[in-house]
């Protein structure tokens, strides 16, 4: 199993994330994790403001990075830029968590 596959099942993601990349920074002696969003985020995804289900996406926020325990003694980085969603009944734009439930409007 590759590592990008162990993560994936590790982090739990369910099938509206992915873990696309690891990466090792010897010097630094961090992991990093790169998590994107897949298309079966908006088949899940509801509104925050009006509850209902008609949200596509939008565009994507800037990337945040997130530490998580670390792996083997080494530190680890969870790197995603969040998705951010449209309404189309109630035309609001928002963030997605990486749960998949708003956490700011934008």
């Amino acid at each position: 199993m590759i590592p990008e596959q162990v993560f994936q099942q590790i982090l739990a993601l369910g099938d509206a994330w992915r873990v696309t990349q690891m990466s090792y920074h010897e010097k630094e002696q961090r992991m990093e994790i790169r998590v994107e969003d897949t298309p079966a985020l908006w088949r899940q995804e509801k509104c925050p403001h009006c509850g209902r289900q008609t949200v596509r996406g939008y565009d994507h926020a800037p990337e945040r990075r997130w530490r998580h325990l670390n792996v083997c003694q080494i530190q680890a980085e969870i790197v995603c830029a969040l998705p951010r969603g449209e309404c189309l009944e109630c035309q609001k734009v928002y963030t997605c968590a990486p749960r998949g439930k708003a956490v700011a409007e934008v």
